[in-house]
């Protein structure tokens, strides 16, 4: 972890030196208000002294997928004591929020209580990918982030879309109108307008179908990091549905997978509806032949392929043979050329062009 004695443009700059990324004016500009945001939280916990500014503001950064947003929390992140930054993907925190509740439930103001319990530690509380679909979170949402305010716990938001368009055309919206209000009351609201999809360049570098004998690992490693620029965590768990995955590499919004783990025994259609709602990209590699021996994997690996296209999610395969011979089976026939022509479409630029649209109800 970055020292916290330098500000998030430093860390910016360090970055673009390390992994060659190009300097975007637009980023930089944005830094800027990371910067003043990262002296206010360290003095508002008086680590370090003598400096003295604006009180610590929300901030709601929204943009069009790929333009970096999730590049710059990261530099803010990495400018902060690591232990008073909690940093979560919207998605997961909405799930550990539910299961607090249900703990709770019969207890007085329990939100607040939660909120006290994670602003004992922290300074700042991260939200990736800030987007509302479910009603009961929409119901939560202005209590939430009231309770938030009340104990003093900064929030630094991520989205695609700006706060007067969450939960467009959902059930009862009308009921959720005062937790836009509320946001745009008491957040800073800054759109990241960089015409550059540096996601879609990535992709672009990269196919997005390879055989194990023509790639490496450190090849694998090189393009995850390409597509994903905060660094990865790897071999390490992720939790759905208070459930461990095995991961090969893990970043804020791209996965690294082994088949047998995520089509293996125990996987199902829910697990591939969180990870579309999770992620941008998924990598799955030891892609066997697949055949009617392993009727349920060749099934679990058909679901996983129509979640993720129904989600616009980027899915990078390694296998051991081409795809034209990716399953040489009879029983799944008909079904396979759906799979089969989408698996091609999906590597092409106009699907990686699409927007990865999150959805609720899994």
């Amino acid at each position: 972890m970055t020292s916290y004695s330098q500000n998030p443009l430093a860390c910016y700059e360090k970055l673009i030196e390390k992994e060659g990324f190009l300097r975007d004016e637009i980023q930089l500009s944005i830094l800027l208000v990371l910067n003043a945001l990262q002296r206010s939280l360290i003095n508002k916990r008086g680590v370090l002294s003598g400096i003295f500014g604006q009180r610590p503001f929300n901030l709601y950064l929204w943009g069009a997928v790929g333009r970096g947003k999730t590049l710059l929390v990261d530099c803010l992140v990495q400018s902060l004591p690591a232990h008073q930054v909690k940093r979560i993907h919207f998605y997961a925190f909405m799930q550990t929020l539910h299961a607090a509740m249900k703990e709770s439930q019969g207890q007085a103001d329990p939100l607040l209580k939660y909120a006290q319990s994670l602003g004992k530690d922290l300074l700042v509380m991260v939200l990736d990918e800030f987007m509302v679909h479910d009603i009961v979170d929409a119901m939560l949402l202005k209590q939430l982030l009231q309770a938030f305010q009340q104990v003093g716990v900064t929030l630094v938001t991520t989205s695609n879309v700006p706060p007067g368009k969450l939960y467009e055309g959902g059930l009862q919206r009308s009921r959720f109108l005062s937790a836009i209000q509320f946001i745009e009351d008491h957040f800073k609201i800054i759109e990241l307008q960089s015409a550059q999809d540096y996601r879609l360049r990535a992709l672009r570098q990269d196919k997005a179908y390879f055989q194990h004998s023509e790639v490496s690992h450190e090849a694998m490693l090189a393009c995850f990091k390409r597509l994903s620029p905060c660094l990865p965590e790897e071999n390490v768990n992720l939790w759905l549905d208070d459930r461990a995955i095995p991961t090969i590499a893990l970043a804020n919004d791209a996965v690294w997978l082994d088949f047998n783990v995520i089509c293996g025994a125990q996987r199902g259609p829910r697990d591939y509806l969180a990870l579309s709602n999770l992620f941008h990209t998924v990598l799955i590699e030891r892609v066997p032949p697949l055949d009617d021996k392993h009727s349920d994997t060749v099934r679990r690996f058909m679901m996983l392929v129509d979640a993720f296209y129904d989600r616009g999610v980027h899915l990078i395969l390694v296998a051991e043979v081409s795809l034209d011979h990716l399953y040489e089976g009879t029983r799944f026939e008909a079904e396979w050329g759906r799979i089969h022509s989408r698996l091609i479409e999906m590597q092409s630029e106009a699907y990686h062009q699409k927007r990865h649209e999150v959805k609720s109800a899994i």
